[in-house]
């Protein structure tokens, strides 16, 4: 697999405007980043209507669901989208700040 990264900086060192004609073509390695968790970030979008619903008891009786479903063995892949989207509503509700979509993923 070709390193963009790698060769954009070694590049970048012979001119800007190399540089810039690169990111044009690849993206950014913000952008190629982004994009690369953009499925994710779309599922967590899914749940949020679902989270926004949910009452402070539903909260924590998700919650203890949830720990009770991973430590029964179940994945983390598996409630990463919705348990985000929650985090994200609890964020929102206690602090007055919604995450953006790119905080989700770093």
């Amino acid at each position: 697999m070709v390193d963009f990264d790698s060769i954009s900086d070694s590049l970048a060192s012979v001119g800007h405007g190399l540089g810039n004609a690169l990111n044009k073509v690849f993206g950014s390695r913000n952008n190629r980043i982004v994009k690369k968790y953009q499925k994710q970030i779309d599922a967590i979008n899914q749940h949020t209507e679902w989270a926004a619903g949910l009452s402070q008891t539903d909260v924590h009786a998700q919650t203890a669901a949830w720990r009770k479903e991973v430590a029964d063995g179940r994945s983390l892949d598996d409630i990463m989208p919705q348990a985000f989207a929650l985090v994200r509503e609890v964020g929102e509700r206690t602090l007055g700040l919604r995450a953006y979509d790119v905080q989700l993923i770093g």
